[in-house]
């Protein structure tokens, strides 16, 4: 609802006086103050004006507000489920007593901070990995471990001919259809970084088999994987996230 100021309210009795009509006088409020209310919304403060006489507003005259603490304490409470939805936390709140409307409801997580955002993507990690994980960072601690010889890769693929999926079209306008290739083309990117430096980006197609993945420094060395520093070394470390299966 357009709050009036007391510009506006002046403005609306000297029109009403002149025999302006409710919607000329709305109609005009939209010219000098930029201001969009109904003629209804004029006719309601004129009435409120004739028992008041008053053009600011009456302290505590407003409607006590459905968002008191207790609700904000309650709906802070059940968002710690961050991925309830507006209708879940509204059938949340009518179960507990409290009987608010979904909009007042959206309001009260904005007032608290909430906001709608896309999740980002982490792996699982089962427990039995978590407590190995523990103790290896529990003996690089001990051993004081530097990694200045390893060397640490990762591989990716990336899928073409993958076209959007969301598009804008006129109302009652026929389907957009995108085209999708049965099998896309799909190519695996593979690098790796140390205290040395970056390696060379290496990019393949196909199943990087156990077989062809048997003898690792050969197979890296002349991709560029192995720095120049650590090539003759016969100490360097080699980290893989996913070893190639037969």
């Amino acid at each position: 609802m357009v709050k009036l100021d007391v510009n506006a309210k002046k403005a609306i009795l000297k029109y009403r006086a002149d025999g302006w009509t409710l919607k000329d006088i709305a109609l005009q409020l939209r010219d000098d103050f930029e201001l969009f209310v109904s003629p209804q919304a004029v006719h309601s403060w004129l009435k409120v004006f004739a028992k008041t006489n008053s053009l600011v507003r009456r302290p505590g005259s407003q409607r006590p507000s459905k968002i008191t603490p207790s609700v904000l304490r309650l709906v802070e409470a059940k968002m710690q489920c961050d991925d309830t939805t507006a209708v879940q936390l509204h059938e949340l709140l009518l179960r507990s007593g409290i009987f608010i409307s979904l909009s007042t409801v959206n309001r009260s997580r904005r007032m608290l901070g909430w906001t709608f955002h896309g999740t980002r993507y982490c792996q699982m990690i089962r427990l039995p990995n978590k407590t190995k994980r523990l103790d290896f960072a529990k003996k690089c601690l001990e051993e004081c471990d530097d990694f200045n010889n390893v060397i640490w890769s990762d591989e990716t693929s990336v899928q073409l001919e993958c076209h959007k999926r969301f598009c804008f079209r006129k109302k009652n306008a026929k389907p957009r259809y995108k085209p999708k290739a049965k099998h896309p083309i799909k190519v695996h990117v593979w690098a790796a970084i140390s205290r040395q430096g970056a390696t060379q980006v290496t990019i393949f197609e196909g199943w990087m088999l156990h077989s062809t993945f048997k003898s690792v420094k050969n197979i890296l060395s002349p991709l560029g994987f192995i720095p120049h520093s650590l090539e003759h070394t016969n100490s360097c470390r080699i980290t893989i996230q996913n070893i190639p299966q037969e």
